[in-house]
């Protein structure tokens, strides 16, 4: 695996689920910190100039998560 070459002390592993899970499997059994990133969901609702209304997602960085 290309990733175990680097020698990384950690690697932050996300995106599609099996591909995720597959990769972070292989990385801890070489004894590699895996990471993922956990963030809140901030919603924020605003008015619009036809009396509806907008939502907006405000996703805001907490901390790494080990697996």
């Amino acid at each position: 695996m290309r990733i175990l070459m680097q020698t990384p002390a950690a690697v932050l592993c996300q995106g599609e689920f099996t591909l995720a899970f597959a990769v972070t499997e292989r990385l801890k059994a070489a004894g590699v910190v895996v990471l993922a990133a956990s963030s809140d969901r901030v919603i924020e609702t605003e008015a619009d100039e036809n009396g509806g209304t907008r939502k907006v997602s405000v996703f805001r960085f907490t901390r790494f998560r080990k697996y």
